[in-house]
This record gives structure tokens, sequence and C-alpha cells, in this order.
């Protein structure tokens, strides 16, 4: 399967869409940890392959491969912010978001190749800083930045969902897509919330439904190209 043409005007939109989102705080906050380079608008290290021409993946395994590396992203995102709430390093933990964000590029290459690939990395990679610096803001108190990056989110999940709505050929709507990644921002914008104000049994209660919600998305996500080319993802 090509990229749809409008995957390559909207790669082209978010540049600025994006962008105009990441400019640098006040020289006095504390710096969020860098997961992803909001300037040079790519994940680090990141070189698609071309895309597999004609492999056929089982609808079911597309599901699971989804599942598995969405549920590592809702935990590897968890602890990136509890490290960045908290002020402790967070370089391992960021390494293995930046590693599991690849991954997942890597699945979308299969399906889209690198243009729609490329357009995907930009919109994941960018909610990732965007959940550390909502937990820096959420640890330092800081309501006014905290709005902002929740704004940021927002936006986020808006924008990623024209993203599928334009790649599956509107078998992921953009409402639905909406929807689903309004949930996942808010479980991980409250978990973080509850962490800092101390409250771990909230805390965990949040986390566990970030968890819990990831299959969630991955059977939407995967359904959805499914029923876009149901030759190459039968099922």
């Amino acid at each position: 399967m090509k990229a749809a043409p409008l995957i390559v005007g909207l790669v082209a939109g978010l540049g600025v869409v994006g962008l105009a989102v990441s400019c640098a705080g006040d020289p006095g906050e504390r710096a969020a940890p860098e997961i992803f380079d909001l300037e040079a608008g790519t994940s680090v290290g990141l070189d698609p392959a071309p895309a597999a021409e004609g492999v056929v993946i089982p609808a079911a395994e597309l599901e699971s491969l989804l599942g598995e590396l969405l549920g590592e992203h809702a935990e590897l995102v968890a602890r990136v912010m509890v490290a960045a709430a908290d002020g402790d390093d967070t370089a391992d933990a960021v390494d293995a978001l930046q590693a599991n964000t690849v991954e997942l590029t890597g699945a979308m290459n299969t399906v889209y190749g690198p243009t729609g690939a490329g357009a995907f990395d930009q919109l994941w990679g960018q909610h990732t800083q965007f959940f550390a610096e909502y937990a820096v803001a959420s640890g330092d108190g800081d309501e006014g930045r905290r709005d902002r990056a929740y704004a940021k989110l927002h936006d986020y999940h808006v924008d990623f969902a024209s993203f599928a709505d334009t790649a599956t050929g509107g078998t992921a709507p953009a409402e639905v897509v909406v929807g689903l990644l309004h949930t996942h921002v808010e479980d991980l914008t409250r978990f973080i919330d509850a962490h800092t104000a101390g409250d771990d049994a909230a805390a965990e209660e949040h986390l566990r439904s970030a968890m819990d919600y990831m299959p969630v998305i991955a059977d939407a996500l995967a359904g959805a190209i499914a029923a876009q080319d149901p030759q190459r993802f039968p099922g």
C-alpha cells in the first residue's frame, strides 16, 4: 500500500502546526527532558526502511503487535513523567521511550511506508515531549505551565486524529480517534497529578486505567488498517 496522497500534504503542514507550539518556556522554568527534538521534528536515529510491499500480516497479529507496543508506551511515558516530576535522572527512561517510538514508527512504516511513518513519528514524538513538559509543571506546582502543556496535548490528539482519518481513508474516523486519545491523555495526566499530590492510591488507579486502555486503542487502529486493506491484513 502506498501512502495516501493527502499524507504528503499533512507531513508538510505538521511542520508548522506541531512546531508552532514548541517554543521554550521562561528562562527560570525547570527544563523538561528532551524526548523529541521539536525543532528538528523527527525522532533521534529514525531511519525507516522502505515499506514491505506485498507482505501479508493477519489482522490479529497486527493488533497483538500494536497492543504490546502501545502498552509499553504507556508504561514508559509514566516512568518518564515520574522521573521528570520528581527531578530525578530521566536518561534511561527517555532512551527506552524513544526506542519504543521508533518501534511503533517501524510498524507504521510496514503499513504506510516512509512518508506515512514520518508523519506518524512527528506527531507521536511530539506528544511524548508534551507529556514530559506536563510532568515537570505538575511537579513544580506551576499551574500556568501545566495548562499550556495540556493544551498542547489537546491539540495533539486533534492533529493525530486528522492524520489517522487521512491515512486510513476514513476507516478510523477523526471523531473516534479524538475520543480514544483524549482518554489516553486524561489517564496519564491524572496519574502524574495524583503522584505529585502524594496520592499513591489514585496514581496507581489512573496508571492501571492507562495501561488497560491501550489494547482498546490497538484494537481500533488495527481494525481500521485491516478494513482499509483486507488483502494485506486479513481476518
